[in-house]
């Protein structure tokens, strides 16, 4: 069978491999990415919350020691969430996962 029939308004599209060193200005930038997620889990796990809205709350004006755009605070809060969900459908479903912390 034709694989346009099969699959209708799937396009082929073309990649391209480029070798790209970042500077180490975005390798900062993760690593704060990266440290404040930790920090929302961190708060997360402390104060037992299971709601977006909760966490935002206790762990926005700790993350304001960050001295970053708003933006990515919650950026980080909302990922940190993500992972409490993670956890929580897996140990539902009966798989093991654990936070680092």
């Amino acid at each position: 069978m034709d694989d346009s029939r099969r699959f209708p308004g799937l396009r082929a599209v073309k990649s391209v491999w480029q070798h790209y060193t970042p500077p180490a200005e975005v390798f900062r930038l993760l690593e704060l990415f990266r440290t404040m997620v930790k920090d929302s889990i961190r708060i997360g796990l402390f104060n037992n919350v299971s709601s977006l809205k909760r966490l935002s709350v206790l762990a926005y004006n700790q993350l304001s020691e960050y001295n970053i755009p708003s933006y990515y605070k919650l950026c980080a809060i909302s990922r940190a969430h993500y992972n409490f969900r993670a956890v929580a459908s897996s140990s539902l479903r009966g798989i093991k996962l654990a936070l680092s912390k």
